[in-house]
């Protein structure tokens, strides 16, 4: 996921679980949709951030596509989900705006 499309959608971090993947580039992600279903999929370790070992409380890259009613924000995964959800896309899902951290607030943690 580069930090420019052409959807000029904004780049922001998604709060997750961060656990050890089934080969060494990789991560195993959970996160939770605005229902508070628990999501996973695996991705490359260059699109999460953490500290220490896993499994950790962290932040997984995504693209904000559409801001929503409310605290609703439907996000851009960069890789599949591993579970068939109601969402349209097994890349996309809705999330509260609370589990969102820009990249400003991601500086300061770190």
């Amino acid at each position: 996921m580069s930090k420019t499309t052409n959807l000029k959608c904004k780049t922001t971090y998604l709060k997750c679980k961060i656990s050890k993947g089934q080969l060494d580039n990789e991560v195993a992600v959970e996160m939770e949709n605005i229902h508070g279903t628990k999501l996973s999929l695996f991705c490359p370790r260059e699109f999460v951030k953490f500290d220490g070992k896993l499994p950790k409380s962290g932040t997984i890259e995504v693209f904000v596509l559409n801001k929503d009613v409310k605290e609703q924000v439907l996000i851009l995964l960069p890789r599949p989900m591993l579970e068939e959800c109601m969402e349209n896309s097994k890349n996309t899902i809705v999330v509260n705006k609370k589990n969102l951290i820009n990249e400003e607030q991601l500086l300061v943690k770190e």
